[in-house]
């Protein structure tokens, strides 16, 4: 795939369909948030894309401490679409109390 689109749009598509596969595990069996997954990894996948730019070279986002706040944001910041309000409440709680963990 890399051949005919690129690395960096390869790379998205990647986290894409990682996001696509996390919505059918994560959402589905919740029965709600529906492409909350999906655009967690896809602000992955931007983020990746764009700590590879020339902007991010220019802004000097490899110096370890913009590069360690930038990494939170992106993957800290948007933690609450991956694991969204109806995968707590349907599975994650209802495991919990079923393994006797509430």
């Amino acid at each position: 795939m890399q051949k005919h689109t690129g690395a960096s749009v390869a790379g998205f598509l990647v986290f894409f369909v990682s996001g696509l596969i996390h919505d059918l595990v994560i959402s589905v069996p919740a029965r709600g948030g529906y492409g909350l997954p999906t655009a967690y990894f896809m602000v992955q996948g931007l983020g990746v894309v764009f700590e590879r730019s020339a902007l991010a070279r220019r802004i000097r986002l490899q110096k370890k401490l913009p590069a360690r706040i930038f990494a939170l944001v992106v993957t800290v910041a948007p933690v609450f679409w991956l694991f969204h309000r109806p995968f707590v409440q349907r599975v994650i709680i209802p495991f919990m109390r079923a393994i006797h963990a509430l």
